[in-house]
């Protein structure tokens, strides 16, 4: 059950790998921990799981926290890293080798300074690099109450849960301010994505198409009636 209820707020958490298993938990987990968890980086510790401790082979601390307008260029050049590898072969290649970063990041410094009071970006961040991040816009449709706009993990970390706690992190901060159900748009094609949604009960509905990085694009909306599964 989530505490926070400050729009500033921030949550520590662990990626925490023991032997083929990635979990992520929160700073209250410290509890069953031996030994001293550092403020960042990786180590080895044991891991209290059930009644015997087993080798934690690495652990690695991120924050989760509110963005600001100081964090545009490396949401914009995360944002990049992230399309130019899930995109590739959906959009042209001319669209993704070309000024994509400079791109995104132009996106990034006109869109934070005008977020509503209901809109906001959560970044994911260790040793002061950001590493993933969420927006949602206050864009109800069709019974939802807002839009997951981006969610984007730095490729190489993808997998170690923290797409799910970015998108546990957003449900959160919708609840606080009464609203209890989210949507968003998934390229088809996409499967990695619309697998991971699936995973969170994420429902498939009606789809659209657009232009979109030099091609025409079909999308599939993922909707989510409750957040019971994000939360889980």
């Amino acid at each position: 059950m989530h505490q926070h209820n400050d729009p500033q707020y921030s949550d520590s958490y662990y990626i925490i790998r023991v032997g083929a298993t990635t979990k992520i938990r929160r700073k209250w987990w410290r509890k069953n921990f031996f030994g001293v968890i550092p403020n960042g980086g990786v180590m080895d510790v044991q891991l209290k799981i059930g009644t015997f401790p087993q080798i934690c082979i690495a652990m690695e601390r991120f924050v989760i926290r509110k963005a600001g307008r100081a964090d545009a260029d490396a949401i914009g050049s995360l944002h990049a890293a992230s399309w130019r590898v899930a995109y590739r072969g959906l959009l042209s290649d001319n669209y993704l080798d070309n000024d994509l970063d400079g791109e995104r990041r132009k996106y990034w410094k006109g869109k934070m300074p005008v977020l509503t009071s209901r809109e906001f970006v959560l970044v994911a961040e260790t040793d002061h690099y950001v590493i993933g991040f969420i927006s949602v816009l206050d864009i109800p449709e069709v019974g939802y109450a807002a839009l997951v706009d981006n969610l984007h993990v730095r490729p190489d970390l993808k997998g170690n849960g923290l797409g799910k706690a970015l998108m546990r992190a957003a449900a959160e901060r919708l609840i606080d301010s009464g609203r209890t159900n989210y949507y968003l748009w998934v390229l088809n094609g996409n499967s990695p994505a619309e697998k991971f949604y699936r995973s969170l009960s994420g429902v498939p509905a009606d789809e659209k198409s657009s232009e979109f990085g030099g091609k025409t694009v079909k999308a599939t909306r993922f909707v989510w009636d409750n957040f019971n599964r994000v939360l889980a």
